[in-house]
């Protein structure tokens, strides 16, 4: 195959473009929403005795929301005093 220098020059560029943009991607899960997250640390401020399960069940049966433990305890805000 007879190929032109600029041909293969801007495939290359071409290949060198969708391969930085693969690279770039964002990693991880999306973030969960502003107001979800204010919900969250308020259930939390205001039920001190609840954790990161009961909070995750009540948003589950009240709202439908449906969301992890894990999930809930990184947004949950840290309790001082606590050691």
């Amino acid at each position: 195959m007879v190929v032109k220098p600029d041909t293969l020059i801007r495939w290359h560029r071409e290949g060198f473009r969708l391969f930085w943009k693969w690279k770039s991607r964002p990693r991880g899960r999306p973030r969960i929403p502003h107001d979800l997250r204010m919900l969250i640390a308020e259930m939390a401020v205001n039920n001190p005795t609840w954790g990161e399960e009961r909070i995750a069940d009540e948003l589950l049966l009240k709202i439908g929301i449906r969301i992890s433990p894990r999930r809930i305890r990184r947004y949950m805000p840290e309790k001082r005093g606590a050691r």
